[in-house]
């Protein structure tokens, strides 16, 4: 986060005293995971997980011995442990000036909150993410696994989900935006609820153009010419209102509800700079949120520096992980196009 000094500041007192905020906090992700069990000292975490072994539905013969045993197998899921920086500073004039739009005492307040929300940001790109776990090694930090790679068919690099936790490929679109039909999403629906073997309830955190095709589920159209397309009004009192959103899907395998997010599977440019991709449009995440959670290390947390001279500085800090107790009954939609 770059030093603001006195020429970044508005002070002309006749502005409405309000600086807007031209980005959304929201954090869906962030917002909807639950906090799990604090992590150790240990960048490395690691945890259980029980699979049922297959049972035998057709009888014994009477009298015969028990010859057959079974037992349900512990198997192990891990991440590696993130450290998340966000940096601020103030130079001293600036500190010292009443700017328009401010809600802190001083300058060096209004920027060490704002830190807080860009750190916040940080976390949740990095949850949504396709990142593998990726161990430190010279100027590669520790990286924790987002839920791009934690939903797959296949194999991980680094701390591979035993292959009877992983997915199965009925649960991963990778196929164009147009052809997800509704069909095809209740055929996603159908193999994540195979998996679990009951009904489950998804929510489904997607990116834009993925959510507008979601919403086209609720057309209707009486005839082969889209030209004829019935549209749906609300009426209320004496307006109208256009309406075509889905929030809420029912089927027989699930019910999902939408979340809107504008950080699916963002990426990191050569300059350490968050970038959208294709999938930032197009992708999205079908998640059970009772297998997931957020490991802390270290909350979210203001630290300040020694003054130098040059003003106030500091930063905010944060050591977290994304933990999923099992990745089957879940889907990714992963569409570029």
């Amino acid at each position: 986060m770059a030093g603001i000094f006195e020429a970044d500041l508005v002070e002309y007192r006749e502005l409405l005293d309000r600086a807007f905020m031209l980005e959304s906090e929201d954090c869906p992700a962030l917002q909807m995971l639950r906090d799990g069990k604090d992590v150790g000292s240990n960048s490395l975490v690691e945890w259980t997980a029980k699979a049922l072994p297959g049972v035998n539905p057709w009888g014994i013969v009477e009298g015969a011995p028990v010859t057959t045993f079974d037992s349900t197998k512990r198997l192990t899921l891990s991440n590696y442990v993130q450290q998340f920086d966000q940096a601020w500073s103030v130079s001293d004039r600036a500190n010292k000036i009443k700017s328009a739009g401010m809600e802190k005492a001083t300058e060096a307040g209004e920027q060490a909150m704002d830190a807080m929300v860009l750190l916040r940001k940080q976390i949740e790109m990095q949850i949504l993410s396709l990142s593998d776990a990726k161990v430190q090694a010279g100027q590669v930090p520790y990286t924790c696994r987002g839920m791009g790679s934690w939903i797959s068919a296949s194999a991980q690099t680094q701390l591979p989900v035993p292959a009877t936790l992983r997915n199965a490929s009925a649960d991963i679109w990778t196929s164009t935006t147009a052809l997800l039909t509704q069909d095809e999403f209740e055929a996603i629906i159908n193999s994540c609820a195979s998996e679990r073997k009951g009904k489950v309830t998804l929510d489904l955190i997607c990116a834009p153009l993925l959510k507008t095709k979601i919403n086209s589920y609720v057309d209707f159209y009486p005839v082969a010419s889209t030209t004829s397309q019935i549209t749906a009004m609300y009426q209320k009192g004496n307006g109208r209102t256009f309406e075509r959103m889905t929030d809420f899907l029912n089927f027989s395998g699930s019910t999902v509800r939408t979340h809107l997010s504008y950080y699916v599977g963002m990426d990191v440019s050569t300059d350490k700079v968050a970038v959208s991709t294709a999938y930032t449009n197009r992708g999205g995440y079908l998640i059970n949120v009772k297998q997931w959670d957020i490991g802390w290390m270290d909350r979210p947390t203001p630290y300040t520096l020694p003054d130098d001279g040059s003003g106030p500085r500091g930063y905010c800090r944060a050591y977290m992980t994304l933990r999923c107790y099992d990745p089957r009954g879940q889907g990714r939609i992963w569409s570029a196009t």
